[in-house]
């Protein structure tokens, strides 16, 4: 088993405490993983009232359409007939960078004196929030739960984490190849998983059930593109880059596969200084951290690129990135980003 993700084991004490009904009248959930963000807030919602109770003494208030005076006055509603009022604010991640500073001062000052019968949980996706920020301060002195995105060699602790919490069984080198095939999306690798068990059942998933199960119809992902650009194939570069592109509904979407390509440029680059030091292929897979089932891409990739070009590879994967955020953008569409970013590192 991988090192345990700081984002689990916050998680894991978020879910004893409300399991053990010990709620806190604030909780703020917020960081760059939103897959704990998300199972965090539908962790309360099942677990803080009756199902019967809802309808009466549940609010749900989103960033992009509610107000902050709306959240403040929301939770200080008194429950009818029940324990608690729960107002979950989903996606508030707008409201708490409210330029609007007697708003956020009603908030603190809500914050400095909560109803106990009020259990307000502010969902904050997609980023942290400033801890030197006084509205942070104020949150803080309830419960908070930060949620940082995994980094690869972490990623394999969740599957170990879901197989657990489902009382599944994974061969560790399927648990590898699923990896590979994935990346690092939470929310993708869960849905693989109830694939792999909903067409295995319940017995102990193999490497070939993962390659037959999730690696079928890969024709189009990041991980294929990786293929094709460490063989230098062009067209299907450019075809795969163009289907990518035009298959997101925002740039954004392309971060994560982002992250994916820059982690492959930069197994690459071990593998060359590895390749170097004329260590084998078995020695190689595990020093650069992938399945043996997948070193001879990496190993062809490093004999096509030179040291100039893998740096030019990083440019680019950097330029993109950048676009993606908003910044040196232009009139580009999503399908340019992505195509522009592959042509530059193929033509260098």
């Amino acid at each position: 088993m991988g090192q345990t993700a700081a984002a689990i084991l916050n998680y894991q004490l978020l879910e004893k405490q409300i399991l053990d009904k010990e709620f806190s009248p604030v909780y703020l959930f917020h960081g760059t993983e939103n897959y704990f963000i998300d199972k965090a807030i539908q962790l309360i919602d099942k677990h803080c009232l009756p199902e019967e109770e809802k309808s009466f003494n549940q609010t749900i208030l989103y960033g992009e359409s509610n107000k902050l005076n709306e959240v403040i006055e929301s939770a200080k509603r008194y429950p009818m007939m029940s324990e608690y009022h729960l107002v979950i604010v989903k996606d508030a991640k707008k409201i708490l960078q409210s330029k609007n500073g007697k708003e956020i001062e009603l908030l603190i000052s809500y914050l400095e004196n909560p109803l106990s019968s009020t259990i307000l949980v502010l969902g904050h996706l997609n980023g942290k929030m400033d801890a030197r920020s006084k509205l942070f301060k104020a949150l803080a002195k309830h419960s908070t739960m930060k949620s940082d995105a995994m980094r690869d060699y972490e990623v394999k602790s969740f599957v170990d984490y879901w197989l657990k919490k489902e009382a599944k069984n994974m061969d560790s080198n399927a648990i590898d190849l699923l990896v590979d095939y994935v990346g690092l999306d939470l929310y993708a690798i869960e849905n693989e998983l109830k694939k792999l068990y909903t067409a295995k059942g319940e017995k102990i998933i193999t490497i070939k059930d993962v390659d037959e199960i999730v690696g079928f119809n890969r024709q189009y992902s990041v991980f294929e593109l990786q293929k094709a650009l460490g063989t230098k194939n062009f067209n299907k570069s450019i075809q795969i880059a163009h289907h990518m592109g035009n298959n997101v509904k925002s740039a954004a979407d392309f971060i994560p596969s982002i992250g994916a390509l820059n982690g492959y440029f930069e197994k690459v680059l071990k593998a060359q200084d590895l390749l170097r030091d004329q260590k084998n292929s078995s020695d190689i897979a595990k020093q650069i951290g992938v399945n043996p089932y997948f070193v001879g891409d990496y190993l062809q990739a490093a004999k096509s690129y030179k040291q100039s070009q893998l740096k030019n590879a990083f440019e680019q994967i950097l330029m993109a990135d950048m676009k993606c955020k908003g910044m040196h953008r232009g009139n580009q569409t999503n399908t340019e980003v992505w195509v522009d970013m592959v042509l530059r590192i193929l033509q260098n």
